[in-house]
């Protein structure tokens, strides 16, 4: 027998040695903690500054865009949640399936311009 309880999406904090196993997963935690109560801290990320573009730069710039209170560091970032997020902000391809849960979870407007992918 599987219980399956709902609960408050609160921050928290990932320590540097799990963030390989995750880096892919970062940018919906992102979105995940402007949502939850308290603080999320990311560090050890310094990876996504080297993709195809800096993760962590358009991470911070998207969400800020929406209205979350985010921090950016060298290696990472840190989102303050439980502020309401609004208003469209165009994102890197690779950030576009974040936003959409974004949108669906927030029912944002359409950003002004077409995305390209």
């Amino acid at each position: 027998v599987v219980t399956a309880r709902t609960s408050r999406l609160r921050g928290a904090t990932v320590r540097p040695e799990v963030v390989p196993a995750l880096i892919d997963e970062v940018p919906i935690l992102a979105v995940a903690a402007a949502h939850a109560e308290g603080t999320f801290t990311l560090t050890g990320a310094s990876e996504l500054r080297v993709k195809e573009s800096d993760r962590i730069a358009a991470l911070t710039e998207g969400l800020t865009r929406l209205g979350a209170s985010v921090a950016e560091l060298p290696d990472g970032l840190v989102v303050h949640g439980g502020r309401p997020l609004r208003g469209a902000a165009p994102l890197p391809h690779h950030l576009l399936t974040n936003r959409a849960r974004l949108a669906a979870r927030r029912r944002i407007v359409e950003p002004d311009e077409p995305l390209r992918v």
